[in-house]
């Protein structure tokens, strides 16, 4: 029902059906016949309207649907009415009356990211963490989706402890419900250090119908690790004397 002339339009939710309507009037002074209306996104024979002609200041609505659009593209469409003029008494054609309009819609983009960091495979969100050996190296994963309805591009993973050129990504982008695992090592903390860090996933989604860059998506999760302390100690005794009558020593 809405007339939506601008773009980006009227917002329509995701998945439903858009029902079109076309008001078509003859504003002139004489009977249009016959009457038709043409869509550049709707097939003519999905267009339904009740007469195909049209007296002095006569209207009529033809209707039709059309799926709503993915989210974040624009739906822009022209619909075009035609209609033939009498012949004038002395036989004359007059060429045929045109009038167009263009409808806008759109679907919010809900973008969306999520990430989960591991240790040695161990998701270790609460400290002290994973257990590692010392003096190992630890096998950092990042696995990040998108989770939103929109493409995202690029994808960067940081982590406040790794470098990022030392993330290794299989892509820079990824599409809707996409996923991948990203790759870091690091070496073990010390005996009875704590160690914590935090990795962070970004997201751009595609520009808006009007140029605009939308806010960034980002998504930030931690894990720990520790080597637990090995305390050891030992002692060796031992006893030595010498038996000076035949030069023998024992021990």
């Amino acid at each position: 029902g809405d007339d939506a002339n601008n773009a980006p339009g009227v917002a329509v939710p995701a998945g439903s059906t858009m029902s079109v309507t076309y008001l078509v009037t003859n504003t002139g002074n004489t009977i249009l016949n016959p009457v038709t209306v043409t869509d550049d996104k709707v097939p003519s024979n999905s267009i339904a309207c009740p007469t195909t002609q049209l007296g002095v200041g006569d209207s009529m609505t033809c209707v039709a649907s059309i799926p709503a659009p993915a989210p974040g593209v624009q739906h822009t469409n022209t619909a075009t009415v035609k209609a033939s003029i009498p012949a004038l008494i002395d036989g004359t054609i007059l060429p045929n009356l045109t009038s167009t309009d263009i409808a806008n819609a759109y679907v919010k983009a809900t973008p969306s990211i999520s990430l989960t960091k591991k240790i040695n495979g161990d998701d270790a969100n609460t400290a002290p963490g994973v257990i590692v050996p010392l003096g190992s190296t630890m096998n950092i994963t990042f696995e990040v989706s998108n989770t939103g309805d929109v493409a995202l591009d690029p994808v960067v993973i940081s982590d406040d402890t790794i470098p990022t050129s030392s993330i290794n990504c299989p892509a820079t982008q990824l599409g809707v419900g996409a996923s991948m695992i990203c790759n870091a090592t690091y070496p073990a903390p010390a005996t009875s250090d704590q160690h914590t860090n935090i990795a962070k996933a970004t997201g751009t989604p595609p520009l808006l119908s009007d140029g605009s860059q939308p806010d960034k998506v980002t998504s930030t999760d931690s894990a720990n690790a520790y080597v637990t302390a090995g305390p050891a100690i030992t002692i060796i005794k031992k006893i030595k004397f010498e038996n000076y009558l035949d030069r023998k020593s024992v021990v």
